[in-house]
């Protein structure tokens, strides 16, 4: 007789108060900031870039070390890099445009707690290395994180339409917004 594989409650968050654990699941998580994301840029042309960015920004939550540390081992897990990976690689196979949105969203993603890393360097910590080094398995991801990809981009002075004339309508603010949302 096979015994029944066991169901693995995914966590994102989990607080202690009482003695009880208030958990939050990553699947949750992910889908509310993803919403969350698109809402706080809804003004701006790049709001379901910012609902992508969300909905993986997390992702790495879904591995192992990412689940032994929240329980309470002391190992180092990398749940950033995951998403700027998945980022990456949705877009690496399409017009230099959408590329280039794929490399947005991955440094968005991969500095949502550090701040934006460094694209190429000798430092260990820069996009490319984290991105070269990353070895995650997606399988316990649903699938409906994968799903619905489409960003329309097929008109990208969309995104830069507050820079015409050198003025910037949004400007920095607009690309604060962007990468922490």
């Amino acid at each position: 007789m096979t015994e029944a594989p066991q169901h693995i409650k995914y966590l994102a968050h989990r607080k202690e108060l009482n003695g009880d654990f208030i958990d939050q699941t990553v699947d949750g998580h992910l889908r509310e900031t993803a919403v969350s994301a698109e809402s706080f840029c809804q003004s701006m042309p790049w709001a379901k870039w910012a609902y992508m960015a969300g909905l993986w920004h997390d992702i790495g939550k879904y591995s192992d070390a990412f689940q032994r540390r929240i329980r309470g081992s002391k190992e180092r897990a990398d749940h950033s890099t995951p998403g700027a990976l998945l980022a990456s690689n949705v877009f690496s196979d399409k017009m230099n445009f959408e590329n280039l949105i794929g490399r947005i969203l991955g440094y968005g993603i991969a500095g949502h707690h550090t701040g934006l890393p460094d694209g190429n360097s000798v430092d260990e910590t820069c996009l490319n290395s984290r991105l070269l080094r990353a070895n995650f398995d997606f399988s316990p991801c649903p699938p409906e994180i994968f799903h619905n990809l489409v960003i329309n981009i097929l008109d990208p002075s969309l995104f830069f339409a507050d820079c015409r004339n050198g003025g910037l309508h949004h400007g920095e603010e607009g690309v604060s917004y962007f990468f922490s949302a």
